[in-house]
C-alpha cells in the first residue's frame, strides 16, 4: 500500500494570548503606550529598554506608579532588577529587557505592562469614584446620618472653660486650673 503525503497550506497555530492596548509607533521605531492616566510607557526595542515618563499635568506621586510598573515587570522576568534607575528632574525610569533566544521580549513586555494595566484599573476607577463622591457625602449626607436642627440639645456653658479662653495667663495641666 503507497503511503500519500499531502504537502499544502500548514495551519497555522491560534495566538497564546491577546492584549488591548493603546500603542503608537515613533518613527524610530518605538512603541509608545498610552492607557495609564497619570504615565506613559515607552518600549525602546532598538536598546532593549522601557522608560516610564509622567503625563504633562498629572499631579504628584507618579513615582509610586511608576516603581509598581517596574517591580510587576520584574516580577513578570520582563527586566532585569538591577537596571532600574531615574533621575528626579525629570521624572523618569528605565530598566532594561532580559534577553532571551526562545521568546520576543517585546511581546512579553507588552503582555506584562497590559496585564498590570488591567490589575490596577479597578483600583483606579474605585479611587476616582470615592474621589467624585466624597463631597457629595458632606452637602447631601444620608438621612442615617444626620439629625434634625434642635434634636440634639447644646452643650451646657462650663464656667473654667471661658476663664481658659479669656484670661492672660492659665495653665491647666495635670487635672488642675492656674
Amino acid at each position: 500500500m503507497p503511503l500519500k503525503i499531502k504537502l499544502g497550506d500548514a495551519v497555522t497555530p491560534p495566538p497564546q494570548a491577546t492584549i488591548e492596548l493603546q500603542v503608537r509607533k515613533t518613527l524610530d521605531g518605538n512603541l509608545l503606550i498610552t492607557d495609564h492616566h497619570k504615565m506613559d510607557i515607552v518600549i525602546v526595542p532598538s536598546e532593549n529598554k522601557i522608560v516610564t515618563m509622567p503625563k504633562p499635568y498629572a499631579g504628584d506621586n507618579i513615582y509610586d506608579y511608576q516603581r509598581e510598573l517596574m517591580d510587576a515587570l520584574f516580577r513578570g522576568g520582563v527586566i532585569k532588577y538591577n537596571s532600574v534607575q531615574g533621575g528626579p528632574t525629570f521624572g523618569m525610569l528605565e530598566g532594561f529587557l532580559g534577553e532571551s533566544t526562545e521568546v520576543d521580549p517585546v511581546q512579553v513586555a507588552l503582555f506584562e505592562i497590559e496585564k498590570y494595566l488591567v490589575s490596577t484599573s479597578s483600583d483606579e476607577l474605585k479611587a476616582e469614584e470615592y474621589d467624585k463622591n466624597i463631597e457629595d457625602k458632606f452637602t447631601d449626607p444620608d438621612s442615617s446620618e444626620t439629625t434634625e436642627l434642635g434634636e440634639i440639645g447644646p452643650e451646657e456653658d462650663e464656667p473654667y472653660r471661658s476663664s481658659q479662653t479669656n484670661g492672660n495667663y492659665s495653665f491647666s495641666g495635670y487635672g488642675y486650673l492656674y
